[in-house]
């Protein structure tokens, strides 16, 4: 969405017609999710971030977020694409909103005995799950095609992972790691999590590499991000010092 639109979509109250869309479970209920993202997203988004939270669109986004709605249901859209929407949302809005709304969100991971944490690390083991198939496919067909996979393009290689659960998968490791540092408890509650389903409770390593190839495939403009998701890393990597 071009900068100047966002303005006009802020100013024309088309967060709130698309929060009322939403909440109403219209038709149109997935393409207004798909807007809500674009609106969100960059630093364009920071206006229309720091509004949807006064409006109270968090009541809208994370029982989104808590629930997938069943492939059957739903013809306009696929289940992963309503979580990449609903996950892109929350990470646009722990990276654009004040602090007082940056901390109203981190403490609706808190409430209900972190029941939204555990959402988030489950579907954190489904994408990532998801991208070690495609990668394990990818290295299955290149064997049998006789070809190196060092022969590849890095970039080619980068934008099909980010299409097969990637792009997903990174949204949910800086959920994760924003609010592991926001919240102690929060953290305690994702190390609990990891070491039971896969052995390990370090963050660092588990949401370190992801968040660090996230950083080294940012664009020469996306600074602020840059700096922001590596002072993340390394806040979390002093818990373990």
């Amino acid at each position: 969405m071009h900068p100047a639109n966002r303005k006009k979509f802020l100013d024309g109250e088309g967060l709130q017609l698309m929060n009322l869309m939403i909440r109403e479970k219209k038709q149109a209920r997935q393409s207004a999710l798909k807007v809500l993202n674009h609106a969100t997203s960059g630093e364009e988004g920071i206006e229309n971030c720091n509004k949807l939270v006064e409006m109270l669109g968090l009541r809208t986004i994370f029982p989104l977020f808590m629930r997938t709605p069943s492939k059957t249901k739903r013809k306009d859209t696929t289940p992963d694409e309503h979580e990449e929407h609903v996950c892109t949302i929350l990470s646009s809005l722990l990276a654009a909103c004040s602090e007082n709304h940056r901390q109203r969100i981190i403490q609706k991971f808190v409430e209900h005995e972190h029941e939204k944490v555990d959402r988030a690390v489950e579907l954190f083991l489904k994408y990532k799950e998801k991208v070690q198939r495609f990668e394990l496919k990818k290295k299955r067909l290149s064997q049998e095609a006789g070809t190196s996979l060092d022969l590849d393009d890095p970039d080619r290689d980068y934008l099909d992972k980010l299409d097969n659960g990637l792009y997903t998968l990174q949204r949910l490791s800086l959920i994760l790691i924003d609010v592991a540092v926001g919240v102690e408890s929060a953290r305690l509650r994702e190390e609990k999590l990891f070491q039971m389903k896969l052995s390990n409770n370090r963050l660092d390593l588990m949401l370190g590499p992801i968040i660090q190839e996230y950083s080294d495939n940012l664009g020469e403009e996306a600074v602020h991000e840059q700096e922001r998701v590596l002072l993340l890393l390394s806040k979390i990597e002093d818990f373990y010092k």
